[in-house]
């Protein structure tokens, strides 16, 4: 059964999001479980293989990500994978690949993931670096962290370095030091707040203008610990532009050293971004996930910019 929605969110949402796409279908598609997808680093690919031949299980890779894998037909949702308790497998849902495939890291790259926990975003970062250069993880959550961590060592990650301090001052550490940034930013999260009554009922607009604020802080700390050439990715699993085009925006008029990236990558799922009346840049040059288009993938909002 899906669970009932609070009409006051359901109207300030639908005043938001019918200009540009139907919220009724998209509000719909959030409170739906999506069966996630299984990110098996390179390394453990062959373990992973054999182990579900072994017992006739399909290995089927998306089509836009070799390195994660569709839940197996022939073995029913939740029960044990083969694999998972060795570490080789890391559970995630498939919009989560995109900000960090993304950034683009290359091997030998000096990278920051600034608010890295859980740590799947950080698994594939770290698959595109191949072992090789310095991925730093940082969360503002030391407990949070300590699990990540636990998680990275599990499967013999190697060069990360753990950091539980507010983005906004990290630059102090790490001065114009990255090549690469991920901000995958806290946000409303409308998806999380609909699963759970207790968040539902505690939800008000304001929220989303304290996220939004929050949002800007976080992007004005990460961005002076980018070196300059560097690139930045900014992503959030929120719903509306007050945290996405609108971040956008407010960025490119506050730091003019910021260029905003065409979008590259025309072979992964989504779309572009909402065209705001009154934002200074082209929509497609930025990327959007609605779960009521891309089946059985979250929301997710993704903007890439280099510093000049």
């Amino acid at each position: 059964m899906l669970p009932m929605v609070d009409s006051n969110f359901e109207s300030y949402y639908a005043s938001k999001l019918d200009p540009y796409c139907n919220s009724k279908d998209c509000i719909v598609s959030l409170k739906k479980h999506n069966i996630p997808v299984l990110l098996v680093l390179s390394k453990h690919t062959a373990q992973v293989k054999a182990l579900w031949n072994f017992q006739g299980l399909d290995y089927l890779p998306l089509e836009w990500y070799p390195h994660a894998v569709t839940w197996p037909k022939a073995l029913p949702f939740g029960e044990k994978l083969p694999g998972f308790d060795e570490g080789f497998i890391y559970p995630l849902n498939a919009s989560s690949i995109l900000p960090p495939l993304t950034l683009g890291v290359t091997p030998g790259e000096i990278v920051l993931d600034g608010a890295s926990a859980p740590g799947g975003k950080t698994l594939v970062l770290w698959q595109q670096m191949m072992n090789e250069g310095l991925l730093v993880a940082n969360d503002m959550s030391y407990v949070r962290l300590m699990r990540q961590k636990n998680l990275m060592n599990a499967r013999g990650i190697e060069n990360v370095v753990f950091e539980s301090q507010p983005l906004e001052t990290l630059y102090k550490k790490y001065p114009e030091t990255f090549d690469a940034i991920l901000l995958d930013a806290p946000c409303s999260s409308e998806k999380h707040v609909l699963a759970k009554p207790e968040e539902l009922t505690k939800w008000t607009p304001q929220r989303i203008k304290n996220l939004a604020k929050r949002q800007i802080q976080l992007f004005d700390g990460a961005i002076k610990a980018l070196r300059i050439g560097g690139r930045i990715v900014y992503s959030t699993c929120a719903l509306l532009a007050d945290e996405n085009e609108d971040i956008v925006s407010n960025i490119l008029a506050m730091h003019p050293e910021l260029q905003l990236e065409s979008w590259e990558l025309d072979d992964v799922p989504g779309m572009q971004g909402f065209e705001v009346i009154g934002n200074s840049f082209d929509p497609k040059n930025v990327r959007r996930i609605l779960p009521h288009i891309e089946k059985h993938m979250d929301p997710m909002f993704i903007a890439k910019f280099v510093k000049n």
